[in-house]
């Protein structure tokens, strides 16, 4: 299973449509997904403001899905039939391992690396807040 987050609305509107498009369907020509150990450092890192959202949880089984640089991407339209939950985003957390954890460089999914900025690597590390900051582990 791949997970992707989205707001409420935008899940609401494919639903009534059948197709699920993201914002990033039109720029990237893609839809960006994740696995499970990669959702908490995602929304973390691109969702720390941001309310009103759910994941969607994903069957790949017969959509174009590749990994690229670790992190599965959708080149076509989601159905809504390959949706097999949509969980709260404080739901999906919860069930997500703990810890932030990106796959390596070189695009190796099977073997994540903890990526949690250190005084070497960032000297201010931005700080989830929001829904983010109070499901998270304290290590961030």
């Amino acid at each position: 299973m791949i997970v992707h987050v989205c707001s409420a609305s935008a899940w609401e509107e494919a639903r009534a449509s059948g197709t699920y498009r993201a914002e990033s369907s039109a720029s990237e020509g893609f839809i960006h997904f994740s696995g499970w150990s990669q959702l908490p450092g995602t929304v973390a890192r691109y969702y720390a403001d941001v309310e009103g959202l759910v994941v969607l949880v994903v069957d790949p089984a017969g959509l174009d899905v590749r990994v690229e640089n670790g992190f599965p991407r959708l080149y076509e339209p989601l159905p809504v039939s390959a949706v097999t939950e949509v969980l709260p985003l404080e739901q999906a957390l919860a069930r997500a391992p703990s810890g932030t954890r990106f796959p390596r460089r070189n695009g190796d999914a099977t073997r994540p690396v903890d990526r949690r900025p250190t005084q070497r690597r960032c000297r201010s590390p931005v700080k989830p807040t929001g829904a983010a900051a109070r499901l998270l582990p304290r290590a961030l």
